[in-house]
């Protein structure tokens, strides 16, 4: 079992890329060191993650129109009061692009 876990540390199911391909991957992060992730997938659902002394996951379904993304469907997480009905893609000239060496 514990050559398992060396080989495989994440688990042998990666459930993120069985709800589809990533469109748009957008991280903030804030105070304390709390990242907030929003994920656009190909089959026009999101997933926006806060890891912040835990984890909150707010999921539904998105659709566009021009420079707005609309959210429809709404699952908000715990400890989540409400969540924003759309937002406008503004274009910047410098993008901050991270890779990872696997």
């Amino acid at each position: 079992m514990l050559v398992l876990a060396f080989f495989k540390p994440f688990g042998f199911i990666d459930f993120d890329k069985l709800e589809g391909g990533d469109l748009l991957i957008a991280e903030r992060e804030g105070a304390a060191n709390c990242m907030t992730t929003l994920k656009l997938k190909d089959n026009f659902t999101f997933r926006e993650t806060n890891v912040c002394f835990g984890v909150t996951e707010i999921k539904g379904n998105y659709h566009l129109q021009n420079d707005t993304i609309y959210f429809d469907n709404v699952n908000i997480g715990r400890h989540e009061k409400g969540f924003y009905k759309f937002a406008v893609i503004r274009h910047q000239n410098s993008v901050t692009v991270k890779s990872v060496l696997i």
